[in-house]
This record gives structure tokens, sequence and C-alpha cells, in this order.
């Protein structure tokens, strides 16, 4: 009469064990891709920073014996080494979100968004507003969630529409059973055809000479708001802005 219940503990106690197993595993591979992460960063920047800073030096000290085209190539030289110094650091961004070590806990979202705000600021123009509803607490990956945000804002006032001041409303209401947030803009806006694709891994709807950018902004919004449970999606329509909204569920006892 024991044996059933026997083989079902045993068989449980052999699922746990390949279960630990494959998360300590899985634990090891996020190890070794933020450590070759960090390292690649690092190679890969030192050697960017002294070809930006040999163009300097020779626009510099070669000035009078280079004719425009040499200048120009120059330029363009020191141009794609700090766009590629931005990819290296937006990789590096990317590769943290599943290593970084951080304990979800309750936060008050009022104090990130308000952190949020104050770090933009020195981006605004004369005019520009970016405002704040009232916030709930939730349960999340502070650190995570002010990136996501600062993502957010960030691409708002890069993509703003130059034929008036930018304004930004971020807004956090407790909805049934998740936290919903918003951060609208009245900048260029974005074709509901593009909607989904603009969360895809480097894509870009502009080039480098008109915006510049990775492409990898929203994806880490992306992976943030799936880390946590929710989803994010984008509304709005070519030169009427547009709302980015994402879900945070509750806490689960």
């Amino acid at each position: 009469m024991f044996v059933q219940p026997l083989k079902n503990a045993i068989e449980k106690a052999r699922l746990r064990t390949e279960l630990r197993h494959y998360r300590e595993a899985l634990e090891r591979s996020y190890k070794d891709m933020s450590d070759f992460a960090h390292t690649a960063s690092h190679d890969l920047k030192a050697p960017l920073r002294r070809i930006s800073a040999y163009c300097d030096m020779m626009k510099e000290d070669a000035k009078d014996r280079l004719n425009d085209e040499d200048k120009g190539v120059l330029d363009r030289m020191g141009v794609n080494a700090r766009r590629m110094q931005q990819l290296i650091d937006k990789l590096l961004d990317y590769s943290k979100i599943t290593t970084a070590q951080e304990d979800r806990q309750e936060a008050d979202l009022n104090q990130i968004v308000r952190d949020v705000i104050e770090e933009v600021s020195p981006e605004n123009q004369p005019g520009d507003k970016i405002t704040a509803g009232d916030m709930p607490k939730a349960h999340i990956y502070p650190e995570k969630i002010r990136q996501v945000l600062m993502n957010l804002v960030s691409n708002a006032q890069k993509y703003r529409d130059p034929s008036r001041p930018l304004e930004v409303h971020i807004e956090g209401m407790d909805v049934t059973d998740h936290i919903l947030m918003s951060v609208a803009d009245n900048g260029i806006g974005i074709a509901p055809e593009y909607h989904q694709a603009v969360f895809q891994d480097f894509k870009r709807l502009h080039t480098q000479e008109d915006i510049e950018g990775t492409g990898l902004g929203l994806t880490i919004c992306r992976k943030i708001v799936q880390m946590h449970g929710g989803d994010i999606w984008v509304e709005g329509e070519v030169g009427k802005g547009s709302t980015f909204y994402f879900t945070l569920p509750h806490r689960r006892n």
C-alpha cells in the first residue's frame, strides 16, 4: 500500500534535483555571459577611445596639411567610433538585465519617477515640460524599472517634434490585478504598422544621420517588463505623439 506514494516521492525528489541542476547551470551561464560582456566592453572600448583620440590629434596637429576631403574622412571616423562606443554601452546594459543582482521589493514609484525627471532635465529645451501623476507602490526591481522609465523619457526627448516644446506625462494606476504605467509625449509619433517592430532588437525607424541611436533601448524595456511578468506596448500616430504602456503585476503571495 505504500509502494505508489513512495514512487511518487522518489520521482518528485528526482525532479527537484534536476530542476536545481538546471537552475545552477543557468546561473553559471548568466554569469559567464556577464563576465564576457564586461570583458568585451572594456577590450573594445579602449581601442575605440584611442581611434577617437588619434582622429582629434590629427585634425589638430595636421590641420594645415589636410584638405577638406581628408578632414571629412577624419570626422566620419570619429563619428563612427563614438557610435560604436554607444552600441557597446547599450549591449552591456542589455547583458545586465538578467545578471545584475537586485532584490524585488515594495517600492515607491513616485520617488523613482522624481529621480528620472531630475536626471533627464538637463536635456530639456526651453518650454519643455515633464510631469507625472500620483503613483502607487509596486513590487518591482527598482533600478530596472528606473531604467525603463529613463529609456522611455529619453526616447521622447530624442524623438521630439522640433516645431513645438516637448511635453511628457508619466502616469501610474492600480488596475485590479496589475499596475498600469504610461509615458505619453507629443513627439513625432510612430506609424501603427511599426508599433510591434520598435521593440525588436536593433530595430530603428530612422537613420543615424537623422537621429542617433542603437535600436536597443526599447528592447531593454521589453526584457525588463517581461522579467516582472508584465507586457509593454505603444499607441499613437505620426505627428500626434506616442504613448508607451507597460504593466506590473501585483505581488503574488
